[in-house]
């Protein structure tokens, strides 16, 4: 028997209901038979660690459990055996396993790179049908993030977080099973059921400010600390979750309509503490700009301009071309001005074998050329029209531009070509996606595809076909677009003509 297998069988032993986090616990018990469950591990020793509960959990509640490991195409072949050792525990535990690659930029940090691993593992989880998406925190964790958010400034959430459990608006979860283990007693148990896991070397860099905190100066709080500072920020982030339970007991409470998307009426709430406007404001933001951060100083000057006298409503820049504007002492509007900067003009030749290409507005392009075996099932069948076009193209140069007056597509299965103009009036495109939305053209200038939209009619892969040009569209994760230019990586593969 494999030590992986040992190991999940001493789980079940031990009672495999115990390892895992009570709130964890109680949403995997509440689980039907059959559901999936989607397991990020990166090969060390907290995630696998976490793989070994989470499979006897999921053998013990039958669950299917499925493993995604995200390679950052960085840390040359020790990233590559990180990505072998998942393979493997997958098939010692005889788990599937989704192996992802991104391609970040050669200055990104560590914010980007998280971007970019959250949106692979949102794929796999739209694709796997998943009812979680377990992540390997663990209870060392907990001090590190609240000391990193007191340093640019949070409130409650930001000291409740990490949180063992989490639900977001489009229904998708995240958990964190084993956030009350402690690293040493977590790496203790590895070691006695002689588990292997990789070390990143990286982590034991003081360079970065995370690893910097967690190598030098929580030590050193430590020792001249009498109490136990992960017991300590385990209790800060319980008391913190609870506050934030009671805010949004007090938001539902309000009587606050959230649902128009460019205006928000806080007039009957304006005398209300600011705990609670602050709440209501950035609740009514992120529903409707999902992904879009709201800077902090917006929301301040927001939020000292309410219950003000009308004469003096000001009108608050939010975003190049998108401002606040106060009225009435507590009604909020959204505006946008059309055109501006919220148009990008050029067109871009980019070669795709050669890597992805950045948008203007930060969304991104890749190519990648597939081919499968006789009688395996169609890969394209299960495309995604809001994020991948496959097509019968050999061509290795396109063309990425905005959609032009006049311009006119017949997208797979129409019986003739429109106005891109009506596709996306149809589609109820806002002013801003149709200004951002990328045009994938040929050579020639025919449209081959618009992300949200199915594939060029005459780009249909033909029956018995077995390869294809996959187009992935990733849009932008956070922040506004810059507007600036196009980004390439490498260099050379995009060229404004």
């Amino acid at each position: 028997m494999s030590a992986a297998r040992e190991a999940v069988r001493c789980i079940e032993a031990a009672g495999a209901e115990e390892f895992p986090h009570p709130e964890c616990r109680a949403f995997f018990t509440d689980l039907p038979a059959g559901a999936t469950l989607l397991a990020a591990c990166s090969g060390g020793g907290d995630s696998v660690f976490m793989v070994l509960v989470l499979a006897a959990l999921a053998h013990r509640l039958s669950l299917r459990l499925e493993l995604v490991h995200v390679h950052h195409g960085l840390r040359a072949a020790a990233a590559d055996a990180d990505a072998v050792l998942v393979d493997e525990l997958g098939r010692e535990l005889g788990l599937p396993v989704h192996q992802r690659r991104v391609h970040p930029l050669p200055d990104a940090g560590e914010a980007d790179l998280r971007d970019l691993r959250y949106r692979e593992l949102a794929e796999v989880y739209r694709r796997a049908g998943a009812s979680a998406l377990c992540l390997g925190h663990q209870a060392d964790d907990l001090v590190e993030s609240q000391l990193m958010a007191l340093l640019t400034g949070t409130g409650p959430a930001g000291l409740a977080s990490p949180r063992p459990r989490r639900q977001f608006a489009d229904g998708t979860v995240r958990l964190r099973p084993i956030l009350q283990w402690r690293r040493e007693d977590l790496r203790e148990r590895l070691a006695a059921w002689k588990v292997a896991f990789r070390e990143d070397a990286s982590n034991a860099e003081s360079g970065p400010l995370r690893n910097y905190l967690r190598l030098e100066i929580l030590p050193a709080l430590q020792r001249r600390a009498p109490q136990d500072l992960i017991a300590a920020a385990a209790s800060t982030r319980a008391r913190m979750a609870e506050q934030l339970a009671l805010l949004d007991h007090l938001v539902r409470g309000s009587g606050i309509d959230l649902a128009d998307p460019v205006a928000l009426d806080l007039r009957s709430v304006v005398p209300a503490p600011r705990a609670l406007l602050r709440e209501l404001i950035l609740r009514w933001w992120f529903r409707h700009q999902p992904g879009r951060e709201l800077a902090r100083p917006a929301v301040e000057s927001v939020l000292d301009a309410l219950g003000g006298p009308v004469s003096a409503a000001p009108s608050i820049p939010i975003a190049p071309g998108r401002h606040l504007t106060i009225r009435e002492g507590g009604w909020i509007r959204l505006v946008a001005i059309e055109g501006n900067a919220l148009q990008w003009r050029l067109s871009a030749n980019w070669a795709w074998p050669s890597g992805p290409l950045f948008l203007p507005d930060r969304g991104r392009l890749e190519g990648t050329f597939s081919h499968w075996e006789t009688g395996q099932p169609p890969p394209y069948q299960y495309a995604d029209p809001d994020r991948e076009a496959w097509l019968a193209l050999s061509a290795e140069m396109l063309v990425v531009r905005p959609w032009r007056a006049g311009d006119r597509y017949r997208p797979l299965g129409a019986p003739g070509s429109r106005k891109l103009q009506d596709l996306f009036t149809d589609a109820k495109l806002s002013p801003e996606q149709k200004a951002t939305l990328p045009v994938v053209t040929d050579a020639d200038g025919e449209i081959v595809w618009i992300p949200g939209f199915p594939p060029c009619d005459a780009l249909r892969i033909q029956p018995g076909g077995n390869w294809a040009l996959r187009l992935t569209y990733q849009p932008p994760s956070s922040g506004f677009p810059n507007y600036a230019s196009w980004r390439r990586n490498p260099t050379r593969n995009a060229t404004s003509p």
